[in-house]
């Protein structure tokens, strides 16, 4: 069950630095309507805001001591935050993304490429796992763009809560609830869209929600229980979203034509949890994430 300090470090102030900061973004929108190209740092700086008041300030890195894989999954998320900010739009963004993504793989498996792969072994899992987040981030980043609104923030909320929950319930409490406050900031672009009508993600807070989403579930799968089936099927859960909605629910207005991409990705999700919530083992030892 969730704490105090869960519920205000984990949901409300990441949640609320996220919703302030994306209001403020679309205040001062330009008048050619084009979001404002902060999204991402605002979703980094509430992730690691939140993860420095429950837990504590992830060690530097590169210093003497050698980093978990969770804490290069921090790093990376604050790091992408800055330059995807920077670098929010167009096919030049895209492949920095892609090159940034893939050095963060490489960090976060650490542990991984030391001592269990060989240089084969890592080369091919590493390019399927950016292959993965190209193939995740792109789709969704496409479908922000045709479909403004809300529908893309409850896509992202609905994964990852799915990764949040497979994660703990798997092995560790400390990743699903890193993996909650992406989906607090995600519920707070929830809010936002429909606060403010036409409100869209940028492509660059996208793939900063997606490569945070990537990261921690490298660690749920490789550091702890996540079952490659399950982490798998949360990957390709994102695909619902081009799922075609009937034409009956397609004329129901526009709430409707939001929750069907929901919806389709829900489906998979919630096999994934209810796999996880029939293997689930209380193990008061199990909270490894990739040292």
């Amino acid at each position: 069950m969730m704490d105090l300090a869960g519920a205000l470090w984990g949901v409300l102030v990441p949640g609320t630095l996220t919703g302030v900061g994306l209001l403020l973004l679309a205040l001062g929108r330009k008048k050619d309507g084009r979001p404002a190209p902060w999204q991402a740092l605002v979703f980094a700086a509430a992730v690691f805001g939140g993860y420095w008041g429950l837990f504590e300030l992830p060690p530097r890195p590169f210093g003497e001591r050698i980093l978990a894989g969770l804490d290069w999954s921090l790093w990376a998320i604050l790091a992408a935050g800055i330059l995807f900010s920077f670098l929010s739009q167009g096919p030049l963004a895209r492949l920095v993304r892609v090159l940034l993504a893939g050095g963060a793989i490489v960090l976060v498996l650490q542990a991984m490429l030391r001592h269990h792969w060989s240089a084969t072994q890592a080369t091919f899992r590493i390019a399927g796992l950016v292959g993965l987040f190209a193939l995740v981030s792109f789709s969704l980043e496409r479908f922000g763009r045709k479909r403004p609104g809300a529908s893309l923030p409850i896509v992202l909320q609905v994964l990852g809560t799915g990764l949040a929950l497979a994660a703990g319930l798997s092995g560790s409490a400390k990743l699903g609830q890193t993996t909650g406050m992406l989906c607090a900031c995600a519920g707070a672009a929830m809010t936002v869209a429909w606060i403010r009508r036409g409100h869209r993600l940028t492509d660059g807070s996208v793939a900063l929600f997606t490569l945070g989403a990537v990261c921690l579930g490298i660690c749920a799968h490789y550091f702890s229980e996540l079952p490659g089936l399950d982490a798998l099927l949360l990957a390709a859960a994102s695909l619902g979203v081009w799922v075609p909605a009937p034409s009956a629910l397609r004329e129901r207005g526009a709430v409707v034509s939001a929750l069907w991409p929901a919806a389709m990705v829900a489906i998979p999700v919630a096999i994934v949890v209810t796999r996880a919530v029939l293997a689930f083992e209380p193990d008061p030892y199990a909270d490894y994430y990739g040292g």
